[in-house]
């Protein structure tokens, strides 16, 4: 298997390609801890009916990304008018012409040279206008409409002339367990996502939702001390319950009766600069259950959306001012016997001609306050780039 650098070199020369890996100890995408996968042409399937009706074993691989507006399609009823920030297909997959998968374990990721720096980034929405749409999401949840929702919004900068989307991914050090780059000759993801969408191998459904994080110190005892917040506070637990009753009820709809259960419950897990709470579901697909089925009956991730679900995405449509594109879909491959692994679209730059995105949120409850929710979604986008 070639190395990092080699393999986005590989990336480079494809129409299309999709290169993976997992940088951290706690899981990986399926069997593998690297692939990259390239086609000669632009992607095949940029429909869901196109994606949805793929065979369950066609004896070859295909690789892309879902966009999260492909709910519209799985449920009737649901409608999206957003302005879009870039151009996109609703589903973008290939099948490639070259392909190269290493099996193993979890990659240990080291700088080669500083990381160039992204650009400076601002706000598409205002302080006002996120603070009435977030008043209005509470009155929603104070009426019973929805008990927990999950609202984003998006920044945006110029791409600057030295930036170079392969070289910032090649020099990025930051353990990420479901990290992708992906480029469809018009467009290119970067994605540093934590989050495990589902994962179908054999008839086993898995699916790994977070819900609760928060950033690392260097005192060890108020490091230790957050670790043990973040697995007992009523806040995270109650959260944690929500999506884990949530994706139970994503299951039941193609598992076998009783197979459903919570493996774990708000699992800390730990990166070098935040920890993450993690539960994981898991399922036995009923007989005759195609593989597009279950990603379906999942889609699109209930830590995107919240509860109920259908409601919350009706919500979503109604108070967020953009189309989230790519932005919390499902990104992956599903291979030559039909088995799958997807992450949630999450912590992620999209580069479209000389313009790049990403998008922040969170989930809104009860107990949320707008103004902090405000800040809050500030602190994690500074996290990852410079603020205008």
């Amino acid at each position: 298997m070639a190395t990092r650098r080699e393999s986005l070199k590989i990336l480079r020369r494809g129409a299309c390609g999709f290169y993976f890996e997992t940088a951290g100890p706690q899981d990986r995408y399926g069997v593998y801890r690297r692939g990259v996968a390239i086609s000669d042409v632009a992607p095949q399937i940029t429909s869901y009916k196109d994606f949805s009706e793929a065979p369950d074993a066609v004896g070859e691989p295909m690789f892309g990304v879902v966009a999260y507006d492909a709910k519209n399609y799985i449920e009737p009823g649901l409608s999206s008018a957003h302005a879009g920030l870039y151009p996109h297909p609703t589903v973008s997959f290939f099948y490639p012409t070259e392909l190269s998968l290493e099996p193993g374990g979890y990659l240990p990721i080291r700088p080669s040279s500083p990381v160039p720096e992204f650009p400076v980034f601002e706000p598409l929405i205002s302080r006002q206008g996120y603070i009435e749409s977030v008043g209005r999401l509470m009155e929603h949840i104070r009426r019973g409409d929805v008990y927990e929702i999950n609202y984003t919004f998006p920044f945006a900068a110029n791409v600057p002339s030295y930036f170079d989307p392969f070289d910032y991914y090649e020099r990025r050090a930051v353990p990420v367990p479901f990290s992708c780059i992906y480029h469809d000759g018009e467009r290119t993801m970067l994605c540093f996502s934590p989050e495990r969408f589902l994962q179908k191998r054999g008839r086993r459904l898995i699916t790994e939702p977070i819900k609760g994080t928060l950033r690392r110190t260097r005192d060890p005892v108020i490091d230790k001390r957050m670790r043990r917040w973040l697995r007992r506070g009523a806040k995270f637990r109650a959260e944690n319950t929500m999506i884990v009753d949530l994706s139970r009820n994503d299951l039941h709809r193609v598992c076998v009766p009783g197979s459903v259960r919570v493996e774990k419950w708000c699992d800390v897990r730990s990166f070098p600069s935040l920890y993450h709470s993690v539960s994981t579901i898991v399922g036995e697909m009923e007989e005759g259950q195609r593989w597009s089925s279950a990603f379906g009956a999942v889609f699109p991730p209930g830590s995107m959306t919240g509860a109920p679900k259908f409601r919350a995405m009706e919500l979503i449509d109604e108070n967020e001012k953009f189309s989230r594109g790519w932005y919390s879909g499902a990104a992956g491959y599903r291979d030559a016997n039909g088995d799958f692994d997807f992450n949630v679209v999450i912590r992620a730059v999209f580069i479209f001609g000389d313009k790049m995105f990403f998008h922040v949120g969170g989930a809104l409850t009860m107990d949320s306050e707008p103004e902090a929710e405000y800040e809050e979604c500030l602190t994690k986008a500074a996290s990852f780039a410079k603020l205008k």
